[in-house]
């Protein structure tokens, strides 16, 4: 069985508003029967909300075993139970970190069902519906702007609409983006290829360093902008290399040596 971390809470000993949280509250009652005076779970993705409680079986003796495959399930992939395009919200975006589940999701500016976006992604939905669960998530919402920033999405470079798959690795507890091609209105048959080819393996997963970084000011060909498509070339060459570290284009200082950096070149 895999290592899990261990806590022990003891009621009699724990604030009130803790074992509230907890939803543990009728732990306080001293007088309850063997068997219903303890809980066991296994917390998952270190979410309070998101976990499975172990019910004792009091006929049986050997109860360690028992427990061991209790947390062996537990710790298996959430599935997502709906046939059904999904809007992003906190459930579902649970379910996306949480589950071993390929995830197509697609980032819209306040979608509307009338969207030609939209109406392309239902039309590919008919499709893949039984490969890939698939997500629509709002930019212009507090929790769609946090996750197209953790999925790779630039608001202020990217153009929207932007489709990814997600797939969340529980054993290293990271998460794999895919990216279709950036495109102004992607087809249904964008869509559907985009999947055939994740399914297939064709696809390297998307890191957000492989863009170009933006450079302060034109340079020439001599300075190489340092990504994760450049950094391994980088290195191969073998050369002993300058590396220069700047905030952002608006950066005067930046400005100002960057000459320097062009003559040193």
């Amino acid at each position: 069985m895999h290592h899990i971390p261990f806590a022990h809470i003891d009621p009699a000993n724990y604030e009130d508003r803790g074992l509230s949280i907890l939803r543990l509250d009728h732990l306080k009652n001293s007088n309850l029967p063997e068997g219903e005076n303890f809980v066991l779970r296994v917390l998952r993705r270190g979410s309070l909300v998101d976990y499975k409680e172990y019910k004792p079986y009091r006929s049986k003796m050997d109860q360690v075993d028992i427990f061991q495959s209790f947390i062996e399930q537990s710790r298996a992939r959430v599935l997502f139970d709906s046939m059904d395009i999904l809007n992003l919200d906190l459930e579902v975006a649970q379910k996306i970190v949480s589950s071993e589940e390929p995830v197509l999701i697609t980032f819209l500016q306040s979608p509307q069902v009338t969207d030609r976006t939209y109406i392309q992604l239902r039309e590919a939905f008919s499709q893949i519906q039984d490969q890939i669960k698939v997500v629509v998530a709002d930019v212009d919402t507090e929790i769609g702007s946090r996750y197209s920033v953790a999925f790779g999405i630039d608001l202020k470079h990217d153009s929207i609409p932007q489709v990814r798959i997600i797939i969340a690795d529980a054993s290293t507890s990271q998460v794999r983006k895919y990216a279709l091609e950036s495109t102004p209105q992607p087809t249904s048959f964008d869509i559907t290829s985009f999947v055939a080819r994740f399914f297939q393996g064709s696809l390297q997963h998307y890191l957000v360093s492989q863009r170009y970084p933006d450079l302060p000011v034109n340079t020439s060909a001599l300075i190489v902008p340092l990504s994760s498509q450049t950094f391994k070339q980088t290195l191969a060459e073998g050369r002993d290399t300058l590396v220069y570290f700047y905030t952002s284009e608006r950066c005067p200082l930046c400005v100002e040596t960057w000459p320097l950096l062009d003559k040193a070149a």
